[in-house]
């Protein structure tokens, strides 16, 4: 009897947990997006629509992510309903397993359920819609949950070697900085490797078989020079001017590396709100040696994990601290799992409210909930029901989008789009491009170095001719055709690639122009 109304309590503690994570991802999603989300929306298209990976066009990135996301524009009716239905996908996976973690750990369903609660407010819904960098990070919970399950040794070595070959094919540095994290919490909460000799052979094995299994088939039906090139050469080159090296390391003693004085010599709402997380994390360092005494070998394997692998994947990716806290709810949770003897109910409840509203609070400012404004000629398109809002795409005008989309729309003939701004065009007519990059970063997806670049417009212009590409948009002036490319001075300042721009103005002639946004029709002699 005892043991059904546990069932029945961890049921219904999941099913609300669920409920919670679809309903504020939903919110999110369907609130506005902006353009980095829309890359693995795109990939997916380009796959669905017959174009191959490193072939067609390249990603800086693993091709997983893409993949993962043509089988949601399968699953539904429109672009936008796939988004949505991916990016609460993410968000409810996390979440249990961020649950079934705790509950393994902790043994107690109530720290299990302050940390999905926790995750549902802070995992993908901060970044808005499905990303890779969210899809790898879960693969990693994934292959850590496998590892502590009750499962033989065997389906944990297969499953967990998978799960962490998946993520690195998601995004590289995530993958790879997670099993580092794995590995090194092994050998040191535990004192030994994870498996033993014979066992870490077997993972070893496992691993680079299903390593080898995704780039033989990127071998035998793209492009392997072209992987190798866009996956590796271009994104460590882009670090190393980057120094991102040895950036996660500086974070795993400084969370996030935040400097006091440089934040409050320009303080905001944002950054005086991030302190909370931050304390956070020296809280949960602070709590492993003070109760070390009362915690597990389960607990220290936990909580170290997932404070390590948080830390250094948020690093590698560089993103907003708001968007890539991975694990905070886990970490929130086994913190106050450690103080347990020390805090009341009460005070507890009060501390996950408190994180939940500045969750709240991050969502709101990240999505723009306060801005009303919304296009809603964007939901005749096939970006419905997701609204598409003038403060996420502050670069262009939306109105004149609406009108390129109008023009474009029952023409036949490929299109290429250049510049980020332009990707809404081609995913409302639900018409993948057939550029060969799906967004335009300097030193990322475009080489910085000069020989490098003038390869890279000829293959550019090679991609065009082989497709026959009939239109052309560009969201920047063709006088003055030019990459939109940021700089840490965030002053707009962006090079020009002459060969390309040549190249257009020879064989492309203007026939349409809105607001700064150019489309080219093909000459034919």
């Amino acid at each position: 009897m005892i043991n059904i109304e546990i069932t029945k309590k961890k049921i219904a503690s999941l099913l609300v947990l669920i409920l919670i994570a679809t309903v504020i991802q939903t919110i999110s999603t369907m609130n506005g997006v902006y353009e980095d989300p829309l890359v693995d929306y795109e990939a997916g298209l380009r796959h669905l629509q017959g174009q191959v990976l490193y072939r067609d066009y390249y990603l800086p990135h693993g091709p997983f992510g893409g993949l993962l996301f043509a089988f949601f524009l399968l699953l539904t009716p429109t672009g936008g309903f796939a988004l949505i239905l991916a990016s609460v996908t993410l968000n409810v996976i996390a979440v249990i397993l961020i649950w079934k973690i705790l509950l393994i750990t902790t043994n107690s369903l109530r720290y299990a359920f302050y940390g999905g609660l926790v995750t549902a407010f802070w995992y993908q819904v901060q970044m808005g819609g499905f990303y890779h960098h969210h899809l790898s990070y879960l693969l990693v919970l994934g292959a850590f949950l496998t590892s502590i399950c009750n499962l033989s040794q065997r389906v944990k070595i297969i499953v967990s070697a998978i799960c962490f070959s998946l993520a690195f094919h998601s995004h590289q540095n995530i993958g790879l900085w997670g099993l580092a994290a794995f590995i090194i919490m092994s050998a040191l909460v535990r004192g030994r490797v994870f498996f033993s000799v014979k066992e870490s052979l077997f993972f070893s094995g496992i691993y680079i078989a299903s390593h080898f299994t995704i780039v033989g088939s990127i071998f035998l039906f793209s492009d392997i020079n072209n992987y190798f090139y866009y996956t590796f050469h271009i994104p460590m080159k882009w670090a190393s001017v980057n120094k991102h090296f040895f950036h996660p390391f500086i974070s795993l003693f400084i969370p996030y590396s935040i400097n006091p004085v440089t934040a409050f010599s320009k303080p905001n709402l944002g950054q005086l709100l991030f302190y909370p997380i931050v304390a956070l994390f020296y809280i949960a360092y602070l709590s492993i040696f003070i109760k070390r005494k009362s915690l597990t070998e389960e607990n220290h394997f936990t909580i170290t994990f997932m404070i390590l692998s948080t830390l250094w994947c948020s690093a590698v990716v560089s993103r907003l601290f708001t968007e890539v806290t991975f694990a905070l709810g886990g970490i929130l949770a086994m913190t106050l799992f450690s103080w347990r003897d020390k805090l009341s109910y009460k005070l507890e409840y009060s501390i996950i409210s408190f994180y939940i509203i500045i969750g709240v609070i991050f969502l709101g400012n990240n999505r723009h909930f306060f801005d009303n404004s919304e296009v809603k000629h964007f939901r005749s398109t096939d970006l419905f029901p997701v609204k598409i809002k003038q403060s996420d795409f502050p670069h262009i005008n939306l109105s004149a989008i609406i009108d390129v989309i109008e023009y474009l729309d029952g023409k036949l003939g490929n299109i290429a789009v250049i510049d980020d701004n332009g990707i809404l065009i081609p995913l409302a007519l639900r018409k993948a491009p057939l550029d060969p990059t799906l967004f335009y970063n300097e030193g990322l997806t475009v080489p910085s170095d000069i020989k490098e670049r003038e390869k890279w417009q000829y293959d550019f212009i090679e991609k065009i001719e082989q497709h026959n590409i009939l239109f052309f948009v560009s969201t920047l002036h063709a006088t003055n055709m030019q990459f939109r490319w940021l700089f840490e001075a965030g002053d707009g300042q962006s090079k020009t690639l002459p060969l390309l721009m040549n190249y257009i103005k020879t064989h492309y002639s203007l026939v349409f122009e809105k607001e700064g946004i150019m489309v080219y029709k093909r000459i034919f002699l």
